[in-house]
């Protein structure tokens, strides 16, 4: 369901194509912690690549959309290289892992170009009711959404896939893919993907 209030935790995302999006999901389900809910699927736990996140008014996302369209109408299909795995401690102990994407110069102009676009409509505020449930927010993911204009963006952006909770097995790397479907989503638990607002591909 979507959230009643005005205000919407949102993400610009770069969508991986059909096959990646298997092979992260697959990766997913062999994961060893099951407990908070990240379990991928093409339907509305989508696995992503984050271009800029924040709150934006409800009543301006197709405003969004006409404007993202004429800004990255410049853009062809881009190549992503996963170069590394990184596994990182909750506050609770758990652990959380993804793949890390290469920070080439085409995905850097990338998201400068979402960022110059969406700034007039991201404020950083965050509270359980902008976020799609169920389940329930935590307070981790409004912590992340909160503080991403001061963790995440420009020279601080860190494009990665999140997988899910746990350690995956190994993995051969680098992978690399084409990448050109940009999507508007509404946020969950977690930070994922749960609802497209609306998507077009880079031509």
């Amino acid at each position: 369901m979507i959230a009643s209030m005005a205000k919407l935790a949102v993400d610009v995302v770069l969508l991986p194509p059909d096959e990646i999006m298997d092979f992260v999901i697959k990766i997913n389900r062999e994961l060893e912690d099951r407990r908070d809910g990240i379990l991928l699927n093409k339907k509305d736990y989508l696995p992503h690549l984050t271009l800029a996140m924040g709150a934006v008014e409800e009543s301006d996302i197709p405003f969004i959309e006409g404007r993202l369209k004429q800004a990255l109408g410049k853009f062809s299909p881009i190549k992503i290289t996963v170069s590394d795995i990184k596994t990182s401690d909750r506050p609770d102990g758990t652990k959380i892992s993804s793949l890390e994407v290469e920070k080439s110069s085409e995905l850097q102009a990338l998201h400068e170009a979402v960022m110059k676009v969406m700034s007039n409509f991201f404020t950083y505020e965050g509270s359980p009711e902008m976020f799609y449930t169920p389940p329930l927010v935590e307070e981790l993911p409004l912590f992340w959404l909160k503080n991403y204009h001061k963790t995440s963006v420009y020279e601080q952006y860190k494009p990665h896939i999140t997988i899910g909770l746990g350690v995956p097995e190994k993995i051969a790397l680098p992978i690399t893919f084409i990448a050109s479907k940009i999507a508007l989503c509404h946020l969950g638990n977690y930070c994922t993907c749960r609802k497209i607002f609306f998507s077009f591909d880079m031509r």
